[in-house]
């Protein structure tokens, strides 16, 4: 254009559309007609502008989404979570991270903490620790308690919860969740009477215990022929005893 006698005048501007070097404008317009020595303007694209991402960490929603907006961002997703200890509908996190360089217009996820009082617990019995703990976390709520209780139903399954269902969350937002470990036996101390059979010298005496925990030895020792022996032993559940002499087992019992 000087080369045409005109003189030229550049100006820039952020343009998220046109290449960064590149003309977005001009003033006048091509084409009209302006004497030889005139001055024309040029606008030149500067690309995306690139501003510090602002810490919105603490910030009520409605403030940080305004403070966004007054930036030239966007809120994006809003997501809840408990946090204890926090104020209700603060901001506890944020995408992109404050201080980082981000083009103006973007938008910005935020994650708020939500009060537990506003929520109610759901219905979690019967469903498997895993289950439960996953609707619970998406409600937001972490500080879970799990207590392990003997039940007749299904082993990991939910049989108890603190707060029970449909009523709110206690202000500090923990939760306690009762799961069943199944049913166990009951331990009972029983004897297992024995005589020792007829033989030449001392014998070698073993005693076995086979009941719900396993297979175990319950006494070993050398005794006389016609010796009876009188062992306490521990059953859980159903159980039964053998007797063996010198590595023979002799006779068999149920407890």
């Amino acid at each position: 254009m000087e080369k045409s006698g005109f003189t030229v005048k550049l100006d820039e501007e952020y343009d998220e559309k046109v290449t960064p070097g590149y003309v977005i404008k001009q003033e006048p317009e091509g084409i009209s007609k302006r004497k030889e020595g005139s001055e024309i303007t040029l606008v030149v694209s500067k690309g995306l502008e690139m501003l510090e991402m602002p810490d919105l960490i603490g910030r009520k929603l409605d403030n940080a989404k305004k403070f966004l907006s007054d930036l030239g961002y966007e809120t994006g997703v809003v997501t809840y979570k408990f946090v204890a200890g926090k104020p209700a509908d603060s901001v506890l996190e944020q995408a992109p991270k404050a201080k980082n360089k981000t083009p103006k217009g973007s938008k910005v996820d935020l994650v708020v903490c939500r009060d537990p009082k506003d929520l109610s617990m759901p219905d979690v019995m019967g469903s498997s620790l895993n289950d439960a703990k996953k609707a619970l976390t998406e409600l937001g709520i972490m500080d879970i308690t799990v207590r392990y209780v003997e039940s007749g139903s299904s082993e990991g399954s939910i049989v108890g919860m603190e707060p029970p269902a449909g009523s709110k969350f206690a202000a500090d937002g923990k939760v306690v969740l009762q799961v069943s470990s199944g049913s166990h036996p009951q331990s009972v101390n029983k004897y297992a009477e024995f005589v020792v059979p007829q033989g030449s010298g001392t014998q070698d005496v073993q005693i076995i215990l086979i009941d719900a925990n396993g297979q175990r030895t319950v006494y070993q020792g050398a005794q006389k022929a016609g010796v009876r022996i009188r062992q306490k032993v521990e059953v859980t559940g159903s159980g039964k005893v053998q007797f063996f002499c010198n590595n023979k087992m002799v006779e068999e019992k149920n407890l």
